[in-house]
């Protein structure tokens, strides 16, 4: 399943895996692991028969220390209850990043360079230093990728990734509309069964439930990235906020169904799932951003774009305690990385060859519809950039929701627009 390499390639995979792990765990000791005690404190009071969540419409739903997931989230936790403190930390952390890069090898990401670039990138760190689940949802979605033609297990990751984050239930829409019914049915039963199990033997009802995640994102969706925040922010409103998020996500499944080529429509009906859920959730922190990678690395030409995702992550924001000489050191060896992969690949783009269909006015005929799609594309990427100016120009300080959410979109209009270009030459038939 995974292709390990022999020889030297072997010995410099496992020191590249090394490296990052030792660095990783370094960087993660520097902040102190908040979402993982919670997690375990959760477990602690499963175990001591007391009720894990805070009280509903009491300021300990947004304190930042309390228990907010899915019932069950928490039996998870249960083995690190058992152990000290000091223990449960560093093995969780060792198990997130293990998870990653199990993950980054599932979506065949095999350059050392790369894996240096996105295991250390700004946003993976936080996550390390936060003890956040978002790892282990990044493997989940990774396998659901790797493994979609596989209908029981893809529908068990969607259905962990599913009721772990609740904003990730586009993943589901991704196994409708790419006709996986099986898969489908395996990821609603699993899920519903795990969620419906927790609401039954969980002290908070399903609607109990829904109170208490629509408080939390009233207190704390306005000071992430996500969508409904910079519209809140900009004083929409927060229900006309989340409404025009679902707008958005609507519009660009829409755009995965219509404007992207044939052949690659399933690969595009991926990235807007993912992407749909970042825009959807009214709660999005930096943490959450590697979960684009699996998305991106699923769009066979366009997964060289991974290569941005390091040196960028530390220009948008930059993990805690590091200090300037650490946040620099950490932007320089990212970026190195990041430009050994560049050059490696742009190497091998020199041995690549092209295959044109054999047939110049099928060729000319697929020109004109790609021509078509591609107009489409960059005319609602212009209209988008246009827009994001104009809420730069007026609050500067929503520069980084700005960003990501240009980032988000952008991704999706330019990856769904048609890649395969001809030469014009090609194009003129001399008759048969």
């Amino acid at each position: 399943m995974f292709n390990i390499p022999l020889g030297r390639d072997r010995a410099r995979l496992y020191a590249t895996y090394l490296f990052v792990i030792v660095v990783a765990l370094i960087l993660a000791h520097m902040d102190n692991q908040a979402d993982f005690l919670v997690f375990r404190n959760a477990a602690s009071m499963d175990l001591a028969g007391r009720n894990p969540y805070p009280t509903v419409g009491s300021a300990s739903v947004y304190s930042g220390s309390s228990f907010v997931y899915p019932y069950l989230i928490s039996w998870l936790f249960v083995p690190f209850a058992a152990l000290p403190v000091w223990l449960a930390e560093e093995l969780f952390v060792v198990v997130s990043i293990v998870a990653y890069l199990t993950g980054l090898r599932l979506i065949g990401v095999k350059s050392n360079f790369l894996v240096i670039s996105l295991v250390l990138s700004s946003v993976s760190i936080i996550s390390f230093q936060m003890g956040t689940l978002n790892p282990i949802l990044f493997l989940a979605i990774a396998a659901t990728w790797k493994f979609r033609d596989k209908p029981i297990v893809s529908g068990l990751f969607v259905a962990i990734a599913v009721s772990t984050k609740l904003f990730l239930f586009p993943l589901v829409l991704f196994l409708v509309f790419s006709k996986r019914f099986r898969a489908f049915a395996a990821a609603s039963a699993l899920a519903g069964g795990v969620l419906g199990l927790g609401f039954l033997l969980g002290p908070l009802s399903a609607v109990g439930y829904y109170h208490l995640l629509t408080q939390l994102a009233r207190h704390e969706g306005g000071q992430g990235y996500s969508l409904a925040a910079l519209l809140d922010r900009l004083a929409v409103g927060a229900t006309p906020a989340m409404m025009l998020a679902i707008v958005s996500s609507t519009v660009i499944f829409f755009l995965a169904l219509t404007i992207a080529e044939p052949k690659r429509r399933q690969q595009g009906i991926f990235l807007v799932a993912v992407v749909s859920s970042l825009i959807i959730t009214p709660i999005m922190w930096a943490s959450y951003l590697p979960l684009l990678i699996p998305a991106i690395a699923s769009q066979e030409q366009r997964r060289n774009w991974l290569v941005f995702i390091g040196p960028a992550s530390w220009v948008l924001v930059t993990p805690d305690r590091l200090g300037a000489l650490g946040d620099a050191i950490g932007l320089v060896v990212v970026s190195t990385s990041s430009l050994l992969y560049w050059r490696q690949i742009r190497s091998e783009d020199k041995t690549s060859t092209t295959d044109y269909p054999q047939n110049p006015s099928q060729a000319s005929a697929r020109g004109r519809t790609a021509s078509l799609r591609t107009t489409a594309s960059y005319a609602l990427a212009i209209s988008y950039l246009a827009l994001a100016a104009r809420l730069l120009f007026d609050q500067i300080n929503l520069a980084p929701a700005v960003v990501v959410q240009i980032t988000l979109v952008l991704l999706c209009l330019l990856t769904l627009a048609p890649r395969q270009r001809y030469p014009d030459s090609y194009l003129v038939s001399s008759g048969p």
